[in-house]
């Protein structure tokens, strides 16, 4: 049988069948582009990493700062309230003292680089750091009907003190036995404990954690030491160095707190912290009888910050 010629030409421009070829990586082009992708994750993950701690840094610097306003909002409360009475009701009944005890015969009292405190009627407790501690004394305010607290004046727990009440606040820092979360030893906290005398009747509130992080707290007080009580400050002096020992001639607070965050970050070096300056503290050497006016923090990671504030006692001028 003959075949056609177009047929016979067609066959013969037909390529024969052959498989396929298999193209893959050599061992080199695969360590090579192994190598490649292990940098670019790793890469990858030092930015995730570093953009993580730059967030966790930024997160402590905002709590140190909340922190420090809110100390700073209880004292201004606190320095407003001080040695507040109704004179209407004082000048009626001829009350509304400040106590009569050599402990809480003024309207003010305070302890300088205190290693514990016992609020009056209270639980002791230790202070950390050589912290100072403060008391402050004053009444409240009743509404029109002289029924019940006008609410205009609180205590640091939160409670409204009626006119003819003496309530009596004392701050200190100590450590939070009930905060473990990110300190096992408690986190030191600044404390409040709320004394109120209503008709004779002392009753003391038991001890409230109202700021963490509160790591050392310092009190300066501005005292007019003019025999004619001029209304001009004078010196600041720790509680110790006042010239009027009962506190009536002091007319200014200046409080310096130091704030640590609740993470640690990575700062392991210790840091010294100065919290009047070096005019006060020459060479952070603290001066004497003021040892805890220089705070040296152990060397655990947190970042610190110091933090101070002058408040004017205005019912003391």
């Amino acid at each position: 049988m003959l075949i056609p010629m177009h047929m016979r030409t067609a066959r013969a421009l037909r390529p024969a069948f052959r498989p396929a070829l298999q193209a893959g990586f050599s061992l080199v082009e695969l360590m090579v582009s192994m190598a490649i992708g292990l940098i670019v994750s790793l890469a990858v993950m030092m930015g995730y990493l570093g953009a993580t701690q730059a967030q966790r840094g930024q997160t402590d610097l905002t709590r140190l700062q909340e922190s420090a306003r809110f100390t700073f909002d209880l004292f201004g409360r606190e320095s407003r309230h001080v040695a507040f009475r109704d004179n209407s009701k004082a000048r009626a009944t001829g009350n509304l003292t400040w106590g009569t005890t050599v402990a809480s015969n003024t309207y003010l009292n305070a302890s300088n680089d205190a290693s514990s405190i016992t609020p009056s009627g209270g639980t002791a407790a230790t202070v950390i750091n050589s912290g100072d501690t403060i008391v402050f004394r004053y009444y409240g305010m009743d509404n029109v009907g002289g029924t019940a607290a006008d609410g205009t004046i609180l205590n640091c727990s939160g409670a409204a003190v009626r006119s003819n009440d003496l309530n009596e606040d004392t701050l200190y820092i100590a450590r939070d036995a009930t905060n473990t979360s990110t300190d096992a030893s408690g986190e030191p906290t600044l404390f409040c404990v709320s004394r109120l005398v209503s008709g004779g009747t002392s009753t003391t509130g038991a001890a409230v954690p109202l700021i963490a992080g509160i790591e050392s707290m310092q009190i300066l007080y501005g005292e007019d030491t003019d025999a004619t009580a001029d209304g001009i400050i004078n010196h600041y002096v720790p509680a110790s160095g006042l010239t009027n020992t009962d506190f009536t001639r002091v007319i200014a607070l200046m409080v310096s707190v130091v704030v640590r965050s609740p993470t640690r970050s990575g700062f392991t070096a210790a840091v010294t912290l100065n919290h009047f300056g070096t005019d006060y503290a020459p060479g952070n050497t603290a001066p004497t009888g003021d040892g805890g006016s220089v705070f040296t923090s152990p060397a655990d990671g947190r970042i610190r910050r110091v933090y101070n504030s002058t408040f004017a006692l205005r019912n003391a001028l």
